[in-house]
């Protein structure tokens, strides 16, 4: 009889590819806080320089999990093991002396969720009481909203610049939703998208200066071949993204909330 032929025994788990995302995006205020603690990261205990077998009860063999910290003429890197037994600290080591610490969770809690937690998803930080006008633009055409009394949000309203005495509702309306505009994810260097559209500027002003500008865009549409040659083609849903003063960076947004916004232009705009 003929052999049974063996499984392949070529392909050994150690073999499959490692698959790594990486994600850059600009840090929320959260962020810079933990940024500020990590400049004075303190161990809760020090524990030597274990051997190899204490170093796997500990979790620290898995190469994957790794902080780096980068400073002007220095730079340190941190293997994150797994937390202690009862409590949230956790082991780290040291790649420079092969020495093993333990550290508070408040300094690495948030970086399993880092894209979640410390993301800004904002696309400016301007408030409010700062604006003094806002100038929304689009293809042809163009006007400035003027905040009265800025200052007290109790007497606050917005007004055509030819009647800055006359309160509009309907700007006040429409630039809360310019303002829930958030970052859906930051669009890597080099990897920005072709094609893009712009369909709207709205720079905000106060003290006799642009405080932020936000150039919101539309991807070119793609027709989407129909499984019926006798059927018309239909239009791809587009992409929406944004860059501010603040973002830095193209970022995608939500696109149905753009499209409310671009419905509600025309009024605005009249």
């Amino acid at each position: 009889p003929d052999e049974a032929k063996k499984p392949d025994e070529a392909k050994k788990p150690d073999e499959a590819k490692k698959i790594r995302k990486e994600i850059a995006f600009l840090g929320s205020q959260s962020a810079e806080e933990l940024m500020k603690s990590l400049s004075h990261l303190s161990a809760l205990r020090a524990l030597g320089a274990p051997a190899k077998e204490k170093l796997d009860g500990f979790g620290l063999t898995k190469e994957d999990r790794t902080l780096v910290l980068e400073s002007t003429g220095s730079k340190k890197e941190l293997t994150l093991g797994d937390n202690t037994h009862g409590n949230m600290d956790r082991y780290v080591l040291d790649r420079a002396d092969q020495k093993v610490y333990v550290v508070a969770p408040r300094y690495l809690g948030d970086f399993p969720y880092a894209e979640f937690r410390l993301k800004d998803s904002g696309l400016s930080r301007v408030t409010r009481p700062e604006m003094e006008k806002v100038l929304v633009g689009a293809p042809g055409k163009h006007k400035t909203l003027l905040q009265r009394h800025n200052a007290t949000p109790q007497k606050a309203f917005w007004a055509d610049e030819t009647a800055p005495d006359k309160a509009k509702v309907l700007y006040a309306n429409w630039l809360d939703k310019v303002g829930r505009l958030s970052v859906v994810e930051y669009m890597a260097p080099g990897k920005e998208p072709a094609g893009l559209k712009e369909v709207l500027v709205v720079a905000y002003q106060g003290k006799g200066k642009v405080l932020d500008e936000l150039r919101l865009y539309r991807a070119t549409p793609a027709p989407v071949p129909a499984a019926d040659t006798g059927k018309p083609s239909v239009v791809a849903p587009m992409d929406a993204f944004a860059r501010s003063r603040h973002s830095r960076v193209m970022v995608k947004i939500n696109g149905n909330l753009l499209d409310e916004i671009l419905r509600d232009l025309k009024s605005v705009l009249e």
